[in-house]
């Protein structure tokens, strides 16, 4: 369901679209007929991620990434974890037809464990194109020259973010955790957003109705209502959807500007704390990084209004 007037939805029509073939179909309606793991992914707290062929009835074979999570530990636990899930099938599923978010195949629950099937991305993240830059010699021969990552990939990844965060708001959820980990590339190099499992769904007034996020990439607004003490449920913390937006805006200064997110200047100028961002940023970027970053949510630009700011329509 979209939030707010008629000029603030987004036409999902107009959106670039994914269309699930019946292969897909199937999974998500009968579940996988025999599934071999080709290798591992990756790893986190709530479980892992694999790359994983499915046989189809029919015989073809899908390739897709499978997450699993244990129900593991008390009854309590296990009613967070189920919880969690949810919350990520929620994500998920207000993403579903739009290329710019990672799209679920299907789901299946079993007494142990949860498992996800999506879409499988075999281009790195976002974060391992950062790391190369850092770890290269551009800081010796270009910092401050010349920007981490060329200025047409900033606007793709620019345009992807913000097209799939606006799809996602008009069907009324806030993903939460935008960093460089989870914008993962297709095969042909296209970005992604993943990950989705922070994902939250707003109240009837824009705002989000939980907390979440990594510190390093949370907005002013996020990190104050982290601060405050647990709240009963439907609380209303004050943090809408543009909280997502200020953590597009320090992704975005990574790859113009500083590609390391614990550096003093990044930090400094995130902050507001005047650390200038390096000649070589040109003026129409430099632009749509002050209208992301803005400390006060009103004065922040939303997705829509990125998706129309100059950079990005030049």
């Amino acid at each position: 369901m979209a939030r707010g007037d008629d000029s603030d939805q987004v036409d999902c029509s107009q959106q670039p679209q994914t269309k699930a073939p019946s292969e897909r179909a199937c999974l998500s309606n009968f579940g996988p007929e025999c599934c071999t793991v080709i290798g591992e992914l990756g790893r986190g707290a709530f479980g892992v991620v694999e790359w994983v062929e499915v046989q189809q009835p029919s015989g073809a074979i899908l390739h897709a990434a499978r997450k699993t999570i244990q129900r593991d530990g008390s009854e309590a636990q296990q009613k967070k974890i189920d919880e969690a899930v949810s919350r990520e099938l929620d994500g998920l599923q207000a993403g579903a037809g739009c290329e710019d978010i990672v799209q679920i195949f299907g789901s299946a629950s079993y007494p142990d464990r949860h498992e996800i099937f999506m879409q499988l991305l075999e281009g790195g993240t976002l974060k391992e194109e950062l790391e190369l830059v850092n770890n290269s010699d551009w800081w010796f021969y270009n910092e401050g020259v010349e920007m981490p990552l060329e200025l047409g990939r900033i606007k793709e990844i620019a345009t992807s973010l913000f097209r799939g965060l606006a799809y996602c708001n008009a069907n009324g959820i806030v993903p939460l955790d935008v960093k460089p980990a989870n914008i993962v590339f297709t095969a042909g190099g296209r970005p992604v957003l993943c990950d989705l499992g922070g994902s939250c769904r707003m109240h009837s007034d824009g705002s989000v109705v939980r907390r979440g996020g990594s510190h390093s990439y949370m907005s002013p607004e996020m990190q104050a209502a982290m601060l405050k003490r647990a709240q009963a449920p439907g609380h209303h913390f004050g943090v809408g959807a543009k909280t997502d937006v200020f953590s597009a805006g320090v992704v975005l200064l990574q790859c113009a500007a500083w590609p390391d997110y614990m550096l003093s200047p990044l930090l400094e100028h995130v902050r507001g704390k005047g650390a200038e961002l390096p000649a070589c940023v040109p003026a129409e970027l430099r632009s749509l990084l002050e209208g992301l970053l803005a400390r006060d949510p009103a004065q922040r630009l939303s997705a829509e209004e990125a998706l129309r700011h100059p950079f990005l329509q030049g």
